[in-house]
């Protein structure tokens, strides 16, 4: 990554560590191996900004600003007159999108993402298999701590499909993640096009089907008898 900002103009070597350490402390990348993942908080970040910020966030805006900020330290550059540029252009994007609502930003968001956010599932298959009314949609959670897909009759139908932070939460343990007392989709079954319904937690086997497949432990309550 270092290398690729070196060619672009981007960043300086006193500012790459502190650059990498904010995207690893964001959780936008994570590191494996040595190699950097992308995180789909990361993605929508990018989205967001690209969409919005289109300018601000293009590569060689940034490696002109770059050359601009060595040139006010070398002295040949006078700060205020490139300070005052700058604001202007911002402040004028950050107008518009102070029109955008939370809603807006999720339908931007779900059009851009959506072979990753619906891999199996159609427009027309997107019905909420709880309440059978409302849509399946990409929502941003209240304080935008994470993300999910849930029914968009919310809060009556508190059906939620996936949430999207398990990038995020890779080494969290299955005690460490919040179950949710509502069906969740688990996908389609290839044969039948069936949705498999996760229902609730049996501690031998995981999870049950909603589609009223028992479960195969002989002691779990929902025990599927002979």
């Amino acid at each position: 990554m270092i290398k690729k900002m070196e060619e672009l103009g981007i960043g300086r070597p006193s500012t790459y560590a502190s650059i990498m350490r904010v995207l690893q402390d964001r959780k936008y990348v994570t590191v494996k191996s040595r190699v950097l993942h992308p995180e789909f908080r990361g993605r929508m970040v990018s989205a967001f900004l690209s969409h919005l910020f289109s300018e601000i966030v293009d590569y060689s805006f940034t490696a002109n600003m770059e050359t601009e900020l060595d040139n006010i330290s070398a002295g040949s550059t006078e700060w205020k007159g490139l300070l005052k540029d700058y604001w202007e252009r911002l402040s004028k994007y950050c107008g518009d999108a102070s029109q955008w609502d939370v809603r807006k930003v999720e339908r931007m968001l779900e059009e851009k993402f959506r072979p990753i956010l619906f891999p199996d599932l159609d427009t027309d298959s997107r019905i909420c298999p709880s309440c059978s009314e409302g849509t399946l949609r990409f929502k941003v959670s209240r304080y935008g701590e994470g993300s999910f897909i849930g029914c968009d009759r919310h809060p009556k139908c508190k059906y939620i499909a996936r949430t999207l932070s398990d990038e995020d939460d890779e080494n969290e343990t299955s005690e460490q993640i919040p179950r949710s007392f509502e069906p969740r989709l688990l996908g389609i079954m290839p044969d039948t096009s069936e949705k498999v319904l996760f229902l609730s937690v049996c501690m031998a086997s995981g999870f049950i089907y909603f589609s009223g497949r028992k479960c195969v432990q002989q002691f779990c309550s929902f025990y599927r008898s002979s």
